[in-house]
């Protein structure tokens, strides 16, 4: 799969590492911040490191249900994903109308999402600060920095998996037409 489907196994692999380090319940990982693919065979502190390069630190933050909604559909509705995520599953329809194409969610242990609960996400000081445009949106109370690395986040997730690690290949976003 092309790295911008959103449904890159890598990229879904360290979406899910940044989940474990920050022990929340979603993740989102720009694409960009993947900067080439983990090739077969035993990864070293180097082939990681060229994965994840930038030093970013990770961040987490609570969000309503409503607000987390709100941000899936503005992945969404982009015309080409850039991002992964970790932690839920979500089902659009690309020929409705932006704003409108999320389906539903359903979170990591099944439930679908609440609009009226509240999340802890987890991503990188890029996308706080807007980066790719995916900052949290309003409702989500101000990101705390975790003074996690995502290179440190990948490396002990990976030493915490069953060897030989395998990246998840399941999708994420779902595009249905009804």
């Amino acid at each position: 799969m092309p790295k911008g489907s959103g449904q890159y196994p890598l990229g879904n692999y360290v979406a899910d590492a940044q989940r474990w380090a920050a022990k929340a319940d979603v993740a989102v990982m720009n694409n960009g911040g993947i900067r080439t693919d983990l090739l077969a065979g035993q990864a070293t502190y180097g082939t990681l490191f060229e994965i994840q390069p930038f030093a970013n630190v990770l961040y987490r933050a609570s969000i309503p249900g409503s607000s987390l909604r709100e941000y899936l559909e503005r992945m969404v509705a982009r015309p080409a994903f850039n991002a992964h995520v970790s932690g839920v599953v979500v089902r659009y329809d690309p020929t409705k109308l932006a704003g409108s194409r999320i389906v539903d969610v359903t979170m990591s242990d099944g439930k679908p999402l609440d609009d009226r609960a509240t999340y802890t996400i987890t991503l990188n000081d890029f996308l706080v600060t807007g980066g790719d445009a995916l900052a949290l949106p309003p409702g989500a109370s101000p990101a705390k920095s975790l003074d996690i690395i995502d290179l440190e986040a990948l490396i002990d997730y990976s030493r915490s998996r069953p060897q030989p690690v395998v990246a998840p290949t399941e999708s994420r976003f779902i595009p249905i037409a009804k």
